[in-house]
């Protein structure tokens, strides 16, 4: 028998495949797909019956058919499996499920041969449910094994009371939450909520790495983490220990927005509860008069501490900022930037400073800082970062783990690290590897990514360079993409030298934009001069513009030039005095001669710098104020504090003299204190 050919009204209408999914893979054929499609008048007879304009290809039918059946998308497993089809899918894609084959299909969506991926799962062991699989809805009952009692009775008595026909919640006469919950669906969603989130901060809190890997586990009942949770019960958490702290852990679980939802429209209404719960008990015992005046002092006391810092805790709480748009965008000069590594030097240390370098000297986005893994790196049988005759390293980062699949080639071609990142790194890992050692790495051989965009498989080992803090010897565990913006975020405020634009919406995402700017404006060789787009570019992994093709990117001259470009351009040094040397000598910044008036009868001439103007600069004004040497500034802080002590001495007018005279002069010596504080600013 022949094959039956299916054209695309035949496809469609049998409901095998969308339009636009056949129209798609027909373009775009990925591997799987070629020996099924055929063009109709040429590799087949056209049907009498077929209209000429619209079928132009044909389909192997029962061929398609048989891989469709055999091969499903995520969302299919994830319900076969009872769990997250989002959870699957980040399993997949930081190599969890090693060895797994993906198949395109269409735009973005990726197929999976159904008895291959759940041998994989059984096989590895990972999460394999038992005969009973637990829904979300037995989860409420999973964590009332578990939570402490005072916590549960108090959500209980807490839903029933904004369920009641008096719903409202007042502290000491204030009124606070007037209204209650419509709707039963509504209670039951702040209960599992509250539960989720108490849960969340005691596993915390005891130390249990408690992730959605973690949880269904503990939903399919694997002993190992029942009784790691036994820890839970045992808790010395209270619902009076809630603080700044508590606010901490779940920043490490939820995004921004989503935290601020939780503290606001759940946990502080919650509390609000709670507190005019134990109100009403201190009232009642001033009621009973069976304790004494210092006894119910006391109670009152501690009442009103456990109240304020309670609710100080919500009133501190950052209201979330959409990502900035492009008008908000923050471009670091690179003594911006200097001055920013080393506040968080010494705010965070080396653990914070390499996430820093990734974004602002290698354009990392957040997501890929978490995924990047120490193999992906040029490196030596140890483990560390080697270098190049010029003293570069190199990074080779697949595909498979950027955003959209851009790397610009960086997997092939190579991205240069400068050698002061090189010598961060290095030092990172020599501390990492005390805990961890670069051998365990071996253990996650075979490690695959797989993507739309592409296929990553780590034969020999992988180990993320980013880990939590808390557990540096999970090397198959990266950190999260929250926890990698979080640190700019609570350093930008304390910056005096960032403008008020930079302090409110400097982020992550911020070192990529300036990197781009510091190169595309680096001042080189007239030669040099139109590949710079392409470096930057490059370095930031965009689709590499300019005119260099893949196939010439590693001839010798083009290796020299793009690191001659990132050598002028970002290979500069982070102590104050050797940046301002490196600037003038690459020509970012001008040495020149400024009078400086004093007073009406003393001026001096100074020798200052100051930054040429160029796009980045332009984008961070202050950083065009001339700046003075130590000694200069030194001569004005002494003349300043001259100037105070004659200002403090004179606050009067003299009972003898000229009234006018002793007006004009602190006059003067308030205008030349102005003056001053300029320069030194």
């Amino acid at each position: 028998m022949g094959r039956k050919f299916y054209v695309l009204r035949d496809i469609t209408h049998q409901g095998i495949m969308q339009n636009g999914v056949f129209k798609y893979m027909v373009e775009n054929p990925p591997d799987w797909f070629r020996g099924m499609v055929f063009k109709v008048g040429v590799d087949v007879q056209r049907k009498k019956t077929t209209n000429p304009n619209t079928a132009k290809y044909a389909i192997d039918g029962e061929k398609l058919i048989d891989f469709l059946e055999a091969h499903k998308p995520v969302p299919y497993f994830a319900k076969l499996l009872g769990m997250a089809a989002n959870t699957l899918r980040v399993w997949i894609e930081e190599g969890k499920i090693k060895g797994l084959t993906a198949y395109p299909y269409g735009k973005t969506t990726m197929l999976y041969n159904v008895d291959d991926l759940l041998n994989r799962i059984k096989e590895q062991e990972i999460a394999i449910p038992s005969e009973k699989v637990h829904r979300p809805d037995d989860l409420l009952s999973l964590y009332d094994n578990y939570l402490p009692n005072e916590i549960l009775s108090t959500i209980h008595e807490y839903i029933r009371h904004r369920l009641s026909k008096t719903p409202g919640i007042s502290i000491g006469g204030v009124s606070l939450v007037k209204k209650g919950f419509i709707k039963e669906e509504n209670a039951e969603a702040h209960r599992r909520a509250l539960k989720n989130l108490f849960f969340d901060i005691i596993t915390s809190i005891e130390g249990i790495q408690f992730d959605g890997d973690t949880k269904l586990k503990f939903f399919w009942g694997h002993d190992v983490e029942i009784l790691e949770l036994e820890k839970v019960s045992n808790t010395e958490f209270s619902l009076d220990d809630f603080d700044e702290e508590c606010v901490s852990l779940l920043s490490e679980k939820y995004s921004d927005i989503t935290l601020q939802k939780h503290l606001l429209n759940v946990l502080k209404p919650f509390y609000c509860f709670y507190l005019m719960k134990k109100e009403k008990v201190l009232k009642k015992e001033k009621r009973k008069n069976k304790t004494s005046f210092e006894e119910r002092y006391r109670m009152q006391e501690d009442f009103e501490d456990i109240k304020t810092a309670i609710l100080d805790v919500f009133n501190n709480v950052v209201i979330f900022e959409p990502a900035p748009d492009e008008k908000k965008k923050s471009y670091l000069t690179r003594e911006q930037y200097a001055k920013l590594y080393a506040r968080v030097e010494e705010k965070y240390g080396i653990y914070k400073l390499v996430p820093l370098e990734l974004g602002f000297r290698l354009g990392l986005r957040a997501k890929e800082t978490t995924l990047v893994a120490v193999e992906d790196f040029w490196i030596d049988e140890n483990g560390f970062l080697k270098t190049d005759e010029n003293g570069f390293g190199w990074l080779f980062l697949p595909a498979a783990k950027c955003k959209g699949g851009k790397n610009g080639g960086a997997e092939e071609r190579g991205k240069l690290i400068p050698p002061a990142t090189v010598k961060l790194i290095n030092e990172y890992l020599e501390e990492l590897y005390k805990k961890c050692p670069f051998e365990t790495h071996k253990q996650d051989a075979g490690r695959t990514f797989t993507t739309i965009f592409g296929k990553k498989v780590y034969e020999t080992g992988h180990g993320f360079l980013i880990r939590d803090s808390r557990f540096p010897e999970r090397f198959d565990k990266p950190t999260t993409k929250q926890t990698v913006q979080k640190f700019i975020r609570e350093t930008r405020g304390e910056c005096g030298f960032l403008t008020s634009n930079q302090k409110k919406y400097l982020h992550y995402h911020d070192g990529r934009h300036s990197l781009n700017e510091w190169i595309e404006t680096a001042i080189v060789e007239p030669k040099l001069s139109k590949f710079t787009d392409f470096v930057a570019d490059f370095q930031v992994h965009h689709s590499s513009s300019g005119d260099i093709g893949k196939s010439n990117y590693r001839n010798k001259d083009i290796i020299d030039t793009y690191t001659a470009i990132i050598n002028i351009s970002i290979n500069f040094p982070l102590e104050l005095p050797a940046l301002r040397e490196w600037e003038i000598k690459h020509l970012y910044r001008e040495k020149y001669e400024k009078m400086i008036k004093i007073d009406e009868n003393t001026s001096i001439m100074i020798e200052t710098d100051k930054i040429k103007i160029n796009d980045v600069y332009k984008k961070s004004p202050d950083a065009l104020k001339p700046r003075l040497s130590p000694e200069e500034e030194k001569h004005l802080a002494a003349r300043y504090k001259e100037l105070q002590d004659l200002l403090n001495s004179t606050t009067q007018p003299p009972s003898e003299g000229n009234a006018m005279e002793w007006a004009t002069k602190r006059m003067h010596w308030l205008d030349e204190l102005e003056k001053i504080k300029e320069h030194l600013a």
